[in-house]
């Protein structure tokens, strides 16, 4: 059994996708912290919405989602990163920056909090989550 297809799907997920929701992170938080004019740019001349649009937008190629049975994991690990970043606030100050990403994050939002209401979050080969979306809960509130 060839397995290589698999160790190159995992590599994309923990090379390319958990440090592009980082970064993401990283750009809200100095959005937020500098109040940025979002048609402004740096000197490049590219105008600070289109790069946020931009990495938006990549979030979401996987739907915040792990690798594998490791999915409910890395979208939680997702919006961890996207929750500490008070993305709740920035998507009511700019709902239509990308509606794909508010569209993903508002429907993980709400079935984390129905998760931890309910009091349990089982997924991939039985795992329990709800310790990892209480976390997510709490930055979120």
């Amino acid at each position: 059994m060839d397995i290589s297809h698999y160790i190159e799907l995992f590599a994309k997920q923990k090379h390319t996708y958990e440090p592009y929701d980082g970064i993401c992170k990283n750009v809200l938080l100095g959005g937020k912290a500098y109040s940025l004019n979002m048609q402004s740019g740096p000197e490049s001349g590219i105008p600070f919405r289109t790069v946020l649009e931009g990495l938006l937008t990549g979030c979401t190629a996987r739907d915040f989602a792990g690798s594998g049975f490791e999915a409910t994991e890395g979208m939680l690990n997702a919006m961890k990163i996207f929750a500490s970043a008070d993305t709740t606030t920035f998507l009511e100050k700019y709902p239509d920056i990308c509606p794909a990403f508010e569209e993903l994050y508002t429907k993980y939002v709400k079935m984390i909090r129905e998760k931890v209401s309910e009091g349990s979050w089982k997924a991939g080969f039985g795992n329990e989550y709800i310790d990892q979306a209480r976390e997510v809960l709490a930055l979120l509130n």
